[in-house]
């Protein structure tokens, strides 16, 4: 299950679970940044998984949403210096 969109930092980003079966019964964050383009399109800018795993599909959505935002961060710090 994947949480709606969510703004951050002129991005819009999401956050779920994947679960890890049939090694366990345990979930992994999978999260998406989508940038928003001119005109309002978006498209899907990166997918990011995180291999490690998590109890609950709760768990690792919050765990997504943060991999996502420090993406986000690296990425505009990265910018910056540009």
């Amino acid at each position: 299950m994947c949480s709606g969109l969510l703004a951050y930092k002129n991005f819009l980003i999401s956050g779920g679970g994947l679960p890890n079966w049939p090694a366990s019964m345990k979930w992994r964050a999978l999260g998406l940044v989508v940038p928003i383009a001119p005109g309002g399109q978006t498209v899907v800018l990166q997918r990011l998984e995180d291999d490690q795993a998590f109890q609950s599909p709760d768990e690792s959505e919050v765990q997504a949403l943060e991999v996502a935002k420090q993406w986000i961060d690296r990425k505009m710090g990265r910018n910056d210096q540009d």
